[in-house]
């Protein structure tokens, strides 16, 4: 009986699926490559400012954000936090200036889903505290981009950052 359902189950799972709309693939439009990093640039422009404003202007207002880490030698994902908990962190006073970079950046636009993934290197007062790699998915809402998820990595050694990115962090 058991089996039963899981294969009833299977099966509903599949009928569902293929009967949910989907668009064809869209060729890649650079002009909406560039809306997209425009809305990842604003985010960190942003952020560097401590403009809670121009953030959360950027974000989706369901987005969630985690981070991939190293917890007693074994990768982790972190639980889902809400990307409005970010911007009531920058609503609350940023005591020290906060930069962080990007470099080696790569956007895809299918239709109304973008990605965006980037190395980058975070700057509080001008030094160096982590580096590691970001993943954006953005979507089309209402005609504008919106970031509705972001995922990170974080360490603390091991970074190369381009000497071009230290430089221009120096407060």
């Amino acid at each position: 009986m058991k089996r039963i359902s899981v294969i009833l189950l299977a099966l509903l799972i599949s009928a569902v699926s293929i009967a949910q709309p989907s668009s064809p693939p869209q060729p890649e439009n650079p002009g909406e490559k560039d809306a997209v990093m425009a809305v990842v640039n604003e985010l960190f422009e942003g952020y560097r400012v401590g403009d809670a404003t121009r953030v959360g202007a950027t974000l989706s207002a369901d987005g969630n954000m985690q981070r991939v880490t190293i917890k007693d030698g074994k990768s982790i994902v972190t639980p889902s936090s809400s990307l409005s908990g970010f911007v009531k962190y920058i609503e609350s006073g940023l005591s020290e200036k906060h930069d962080e970079p990007l470099w080696d950046t790569k956007v895809h636009v299918d239709g109304d889903l973008a990605s965006v993934w980037t190395k980058y290197a975070f700057y509080l007062e001008g030094k160096f505290h982590h580096c590691g790699s970001e993943n954006f998915l953005l979507h089309k809402e209402n005609g504008e981009w919106k970031i509705f998820h972001l995922v990170d990595t974080s360490q603390t050694e091991g970074c190369v950052i381009p000497e071009k990115i230290k430089a221009s962090s120096e407060f």
